[in-house]
């Protein structure tokens, strides 16, 4: 069965609308409850949650997940699970919550006593910047309690390759950092977050960014505290964000399709690290088979991107072909598409809006609709024939045997009546007597009968114990009488074995003599053989013997 999708179908009905935003919220409820909601934050660890060791001592950004220190800088890494001096919010440089969660970075971004000293923070990106897509990037920065002065040097900067700090000095650019703070804004707040932030459009090689200050100490403008017991400035770096303006996530418009069709949901993205759809399967690519609202979240780095697609199936019982029926040999019926549609093709090729059938067989049309979709229905046709029969000769049986009478037609609507009204395909026979049957359809009918006797089938003999040849024509001659029965034969023997007389006849019989002598009066022996009719069921073979007293 073939089907074409009508493609690009938007699908903006207030019914639509109403019962997506339903769903989105019950589904997407669980999620909430499952995962961070967070937008498409390409910095891993954004917030310095995630860590390998907590923290004990200076210098230990290398124990938060994904962070690290491009030089010999000793960045700092504070996280609410030390409970002394690289805490959050106390710690050795002053008291702050988080900008986000319980944990931060700490560098130090001026220190005049060692020239151009410098910490900067560094980190992979999830995935690489594209080329010419605009970013949304900003970070958030707090002066510490205890630093002595303050700046206006603070920027963000992104680069194909990780920067290298020379040992624990400035790193130079060759251009200003990316996104910065505005120059001559010094950033004095220290009971605060700051947001520096900017839009960034890629050049479609940046995988890495690095923060700090990039500005010599003869370029920077400074600010001293009255206070400050550090003879320094210090900033707590936190909430860091790249966030695409145009969502990673496509997973396409709204669409209807065909009967029968398959979408297939692609959210595949590079730096994934997660899939998590609203019927719980988290592999990237799912295969649409039934009309819903699909819905996908999909993690990466610091946040996860949503998306949601809405699909229906074309609906149409437009085709009028029959259901599946019968019709007599030798007839028609005329198969009607009904009128409208685009095109038609039935099973042999044709393009008729109605096809005539005549043969048995299976029956279909493919119409297209304006849509493009492409619909078939299909009928299946049977051939019902006149019934025609014939019994068979009259019969004769045995008695206490049965015979099972059938006309040997079956058919769709075959209908059966004997002459006892009985309505079964079969009728059991075990009396003497005439038998018929109707047999009708809608097509047609057929009778026939069949005349069947049962008689007695048993082979049975019979024969005198003595005889008088004398000539009297009164008991002379010693014969059998027998019934059912076949094959005979009897052989008369003296009392010494000699054989004096044989017959294969029944109609013969004994006269008591030996080649025209008559034997003496006396015993003498007989030997019957004989089989049963060929009519009786189980034909046997039997051997009497006897004796027979010849009297004179």
């Amino acid at each position: 069965m073939q089907f074409r999708i009508y493609h690009n179908l938007q699908v903006t009905s207030l019914q639509i609308a109403f019962t997506k935003l339903i769903t989105f919220i019950g589904v997407f409820v669980v999620f909430f409850l499952m995962v961070p909601v967070y937008s498409q934050n390409l910095v891993p660890n954004c917030s310095f949650e995630n860590y390998s060791i907590c923290p004990f001592n200076h210098g230990q950004i290398k124990y938060c997940t994904e962070w690290y220190s491009p030089g010999e800088g000793t960045t700092d890494y504070c996280n609410q699970c030390n409970t002394t001096d690289y805490s959050v919010p106390n710690n050795l440089w002053g008291s702050q919550p988080g900008a986000d969660g319980v944990g931060y970075g700490h560098i130090i971004c001026y220190y005049p006593f060692q020239n151009d000293y410098r910490e900067y923070l560094q980190v992979k990106l999830a995935c690489f910047l594209i080329l010419g897509e605009t970013y949304n990037v900003s970070f958030m920065v707090s002066c510490s309690d205890r630093s002595h002065y303050a700046i206006d040097g603070m920027g963000l900067h992104f680069s194909a390759d990780a920067l290298e700090q020379p040992g624990n000095n400035i790193i130079t650019l060759p251009v200003d950092p990316h996104i910065s703070n505005t120059p001559g804004f010094v950033l004095a707040n220290q009971n605060n977050w700051k947001q520096i932030s900017g839009q960034y459009i890629a050049s479609g090689d940046e995988k890495y960014i690095t923060i700090g200050n990039f500005i010599k100490n003869s370029n920077l403008q400074i600010q001293a505290f009255t206070g400050g017991a550090l003879n320094l400035a210090s900033y707590y770096i936190d909430d860091i964000r790249v966030i695409p303006v145009t969502s990673m996530l496509n997973l396409g418009n709204d669409t209807i399709l065909c009967p029968g069709e398959t979408l297939v949901l692609d959210a595949t993205l590079p730096c994934a690290t997660a899939y998590y759809w609203d019927n719980g399967s988290t592999e990237p690519i799912r295969v649409i088979h039934t009309p819903g609202t699909y819905m996908v979240e999909v993690v990466i780095g610091c946040g996860s991107i949503f998306d949601e697609i809405t699909v229906e199936y074309f609906q149409s019982s437009n085709i009028q072909l029959p259901n599946d029926t019968s019709i007599c040999d030798g007839t028609n019926i005329l198969l009607n598409a009904g009128e409208g549609f685009n095109s038609y093709l039935w099973q042999d090729g044709s393009h008729d809006s109605s096809y005539i059938a005549d043969e048995a067989g299976l029956y279909w049309v493919e119409v297209e609709f304006e849509t493009g979709c492409l619909i078939r229905d299909s009928v299946d046709i049977g051939i019902i024939t006149v019934p025609s029969f014939q019994f068979g000769n009259d019969t004769t049986l045995c008695f206490d045997n049965s015979l099972t009478l059938n006309a040997n037609i079956t058919g769709p609507y075959m209908e059966y009546l004997w002459n006892n009204y009985s309505m079964e395909q079969e009728l059991i026979v075990s009396d003497s007597g005439t038998y018929w049957l109707l047999v009708s359809n809608p097509c047609g009918k057929d009778t026939d009968s069949i005349h069947i006797d049962f008689v007695n089938c048993n082979p049975d003999i019979f024969l005198p114990n003595a005889f008088t040849p004398n000539g009297d024509n009164k008991n002379d001659i010693f014969m059998a009488k027998g019934v059912n029965i076949t094959n005979f034969s009897m052989y008369i023997f003296d009392r010494w074995g000699k054989k004096l007389y044989e017959t294969v006849s029944l109609e013969d019989g004994w006269d008591g003599s030996f080649n025209g002598i008559p034997s003496p009066a006396g015993v003498y022996i007989w030997i019957i053989q004989y089989q049963s009719e060929d009519y009786v069921p189980e034909q046997k073979s039997e051997t009497l013997k006897g004796t027979i007293m010849l009297l004179r």
